[in-house]
């Protein structure tokens, strides 16, 4: 009985192994249909620029095929990684190919695409070239690699690869337009125009190549034609500030500074986060005489990016040419901090700190002057009357004259060592080294003043005025807010009082300063 149950269990392990592979050979025939069309899938949705959908549809494929997909699975979902600009997922991708045996031109050409994007710069240009090798005919991998070398800045060596690929490929316009912009990058501006007209020519309505071929005119100074190809690249990109920014300078040299405003203008409108766009627009309106708002643009485009060195550089150029040499230095000093690497904002630098210096002094003399108490004058010779004539007198015998006195010794007199140790000696020889550049020196003089009469005002406003030409600007408008209390109607407090408020950043109490010493005493 036993037996029986034991020959009727092997007769049905027979016969279920003899049905088994039968059925899994349409298991694996049911997978094989469904992976090819979700590869079909990924690749249509890759063609139609869906990426995401694209790395959905080839990532199920490669889970469901448990880790034996084939190597240009990996490669076509490294090109939709690509396409999203997710680099090292892509080279993680094109790796993974690589190391399932794929080595076609395709893939090195894409992984040093990837490569390039990533700055392995190195490791870029060596996939491109063994994809170079093995497709001479292929201009792809002529201008990845002539893009590459472009990014690096080796414009002549970018120029060569582009000539190959543009030799394989006429119409290759993507390469003919870069080509241009190399050649423009290394200074060739008439080679770069004749590579943008022929993009122009290939298609007349280039958006990139009409903006590049009036940047390489202006160049040349033919200004009125880059404004021509601003203007239309303008009609076919309406939304792109960069033109109207970029057609505003061609306007300004031409001295149309109302037109290169209306541009500025709109560029501020489009994009009002742009500080560049503010920084422009500031320099029109000092052209035009609009100097406030001016100064009210590149404030702008300070708030707006602190970090951005251009526009502190502009903002202390327009104070150093209107001759606000304080707010100048600060600018210019900040600009420095930045970016220390500007050689053109350091020599703008020094011109302002002698400007300064050379204002500061003159100031200081003018004030010396005002303040100086008047010289008494000397009396008025008496008023000399004619006498009359006398008569003349009986003659007299001659006698013989008197012997001369003999001749006294002159003395020089010695000057006394004796200084008068006063409050005002004290200011004065403060105000003298104060003159003479002797900065510490003379706070020292006024500190010794100002302890021997607490309400000298002159030693407050000499003391504030040397700390305004040293530049601590706080300690300078304490002074002056000191000489102002104990003066109230002390004109020339307010005048360096709202210097150093401005240059504190205090504009409103800058300009009320001023108004108050203006006012009638």
């Amino acid at each position: 009985m036993r037996f029986r149950f034991f020959a009727q269990l092997l007769v049905a392990a027979a016969a279920l192994a003899a049905i088994l592979p039968s059925a899994l050979s349409g298991q694996e025939k049911f997978d094989r249909n469904k992976i090819d069309r979700m590869f079909a899938d990924g690749l249509r949705q890759q063609a139609a620029g869906d990426h995401v959908k694209a790395i959905s549809s080839l990532s199920e494929l490669i889970l469901a095929s448990g880790g034996t997909a084939d190597a240009k699975v990996y490669l076509h979902r490294g090109l939709s990684y690509a396409g999203r600009g997710d680099w090292a997922k892509a080279i993680e991708d094109y790796d993974r190919a690589a190391s399932l045996g794929l080595a076609t031109a395709q893939l090195l050409i894409a992984r040093g695409e990837a490569k390039a994007q990533n700055r392995e710069y190195d490791r870029a240009e060596q996939d491109f070239t063994r994809g170079i090798k093995l497709r001479l005919d292929d201009p792809t991998g002529w201008f990845g690699r002539g893009k590459l070398k472009a990014a690096q800045r080796r414009f002549r060596d970018a120029i060569e690869d582009y000539d190959q690929a543009i030799r394989i490929k006429p119409d290759y316009l993507d390469a003919i337009i870069d080509r241009g912009f190399a050649y423009g990058e290394a200074g060739d501006f008439r080679s770069a125009i004749t590579d943008f007209d022929r993009a122009v020519v290939i298609d007349p309505k280039q958006a990139k190549a009409l903006p590049l071929r009036g940047a390489a005119k202006a160049r040349l100074e033919d200004h009125r034609g880059a404004i021509v190809d601003f203007t239309r690249g303008i009609e076919n990109t309406p939304n792109d500030v960069m033109l109207f920014l970029a057609r505003a300078v061609s306007y300004t040299v031409l001295g149309e500074h109302e037109r290169a405003l209306a541009d500025r203008d709109r560029a501020v409108r489009m994009r009002p986060e742009l500080a560049l766009a503010y920084i422009a627009r500031g320099s029109s309106q000092h052209q035009l005489g609009r100097h406030d708002e001016g100064f009210a643009d590149r404030t702008e485009a300070i708030r707006l990016d602190p970090t951005l060195t251009e526009a502190w550089t502009a903002r202390g150029n327009a104070h150093f040419l209107l001759g606000h040499y304080s707010e100048a230095l600060g600018d210019l000093d900040h600009s420095l901090q930045l970016n220390p690497d500007q050689p053109e904002v350091r020599s703008l630098l020094e011109q302002a700190k002698t400007k300064f210096i050379e204002a500061a002094v003159s100031a200081n003399r003018a004030q010396q002057r005002k303040e100086a108490p008047a010289a008494t004058p000397a009396p008025a010779p008496a008023t000399v009357v004619a006498a009359a004539t006398p008569a003349p007198a009986p003659a007299i015998p001659a006698a013989a004259p008197p012997p001369a006195p003999e001749a006294a010794a002159v003395v020089e007199p010695k000057p006394s060592n004796v200084v008068a140790d006063t409050a005002e000696a004290r200011n004065q020889r403060g105000r003298q080294l104060s003159a003479a550049g002797k900065y510490s020196e003379a706070i020292a003089e006024f500190d010794v003043a100002i302890k021997m009469n607490k309400d000298f005002i002159l030693a407050y406003n000499g003391r504030g005025f040397t700390y305004y030409l040293m530049r601590d600007f706080k300690k300078a408008a304490a002074d002056f807010d000191e000489a102002i209390r104990l003066n109230p109607k002390y004109a020339n407090a307010y005048k360096n009082r709202a210097n150093a408020r401005r240059a504190l950043g205090d504009v409103k109490g800058a300009d009320a300063d001023l108004a108050k010493a203006q006012e009638p005493r």
